[in-house]
């Protein structure tokens, strides 16, 4: 075990998972099995020269809206829109009005309406155009800084960013070459996949960690609690006597990006390949929601999957959300 922000953390399955998602990806066992385009941030839009000035704009504000929805649909759009004669080269000179307009086509009439967006694009393009343009003449290559770290810290000053997105950006920026940091160095962005592989293979004990919900709820728990009773997880007599327990996704990003880090290092291992394996693995493989599948064809081997808020927020330790267990556990498994 070691601890990173006095969360314990196990580096022994933290390598395995680790070394099983990359041996996967080598042997192109499913979902690696697809070609590139499974990882939407990797596909360059049409008429951008990879590597490119252009390319690390796209990114730049790409990245900064992906958890609006899903990626695939974040990254088709935004390249659609950059198709458009270098449309993000002057994006500062729009005003929000400007900005509108340009996204409605793609994102559709509800993008005006920037209360009903969780990364409000809108505001999120107006201010990072402009801020961009302040510090770094609009170039989102002159973002970089000496370090990993640095870089990072820069970065997720900028809004809808935070470590986890930087590290995506990083992680792309590396990729196609536009810095050149060494691959072990990359961390990998902990999003909502990390996270429930996570604690669903042990890198984290979720039993340690969980508290149970108590008091008023906020917004995202109380969506979450309906959605737990309508599927029959949880009564509302649970959530009043406490008995519902939960693990804040905030408390384990830091120890989760140190722990992947560590392991990126010591074990030689590309940070760039553990992302997107870690991002393939949850999109394709967690989405089946099928106890037989992860038994047999899943490489990490998660003993459980738990449901989450909309956000991830938080995790519900209690609840095996994969279907199928009863059949597992009737043959043996």
């Amino acid at each position: 075990m070691v601890v990173y922000n006095r969360i314990e953390v196990d580096y022994d399955i933290a390598v395995r998972v680790a070394k099983s998602i990359i041996s996967a990806m080598h042997q192109k066992i499913p979902p690696f099995n697809k070609d590139l385009e499974i990882f939407p941030d990797a596909i360059i839009p049409e008429g951008v020269e990879k590597g490119s000035e252009e390319h690390a704009r796209y990114l730049f504000y790409s990245v900064s809206l992906d958890s609006m929805m899903q990626a695939e649909e974040v990254y088709r759009k935004m390249r659609k829109i950059s198709s458009k004669s270098e449309a993000f080269k002057n994006l500062e000179k729009l005003d929000r009005n400007g900005l509108g307009r340009l996204l409605t086509p793609y994102f559709g009439e509800s993008i005006l309406f920037e209360e009903l967006w969780m990364t409000n694009p809108i505001k999120t393009l107006f201010e990072n155009s402009r801020r961009l343009k302040e510090e770094c003449l609009g170039n989102p290559l002159e973002l970089k800084r000496n370090t990993v770290m640095d870089t990072l810290e820069n970065i997720a000053r900028y809004r809808q960013y935070g470590i986890g997105k930087a590290a995506l950006l990083l992680k792309n920026f590396v990729k196609f070459g536009i810095w050149n940091f060494h691959e072990t160095q990359v961390p990998i962005k902990v999003d909502r996949h990390v996270m429930r592989i996570s604690l669903g293979c042990g890198i984290i004990n979720p039993e340690k960690y969980s508290q149970p919900i108590k008091g008023k709820l906020s917004k995202a728990l109380q969506g979450a609690k309906e959605k737990m009773i309508r599927f029959g997880y949880f009564t509302e007599e649970d959530f009043k006597k406490g008995r519902v327990r939960v693990v804040r996704r905030d408390k384990l990003v830091t120890p989760l990006t140190k722990i992947n880090l560590e392991v990126s290092r010591s074990q030689g291992i590309s940070g760039i390949e553990l992302n997107d394996g870690y991002w393939a693995i949850g999109a394709y493989s967690c989405r089946k929601n099928n106890a037989q599948y992860c038994r047999l064809s899943c490489p990490v081997q998660c003993n459980t999957r738990m449901p989450s808020d909309n956000n991830a927020a938080y995790f519900f330790i209690d609840v095996d959300k994969r279907k199928g267990l009863e059949q597992m556990t009737l043959f043996g498994f």
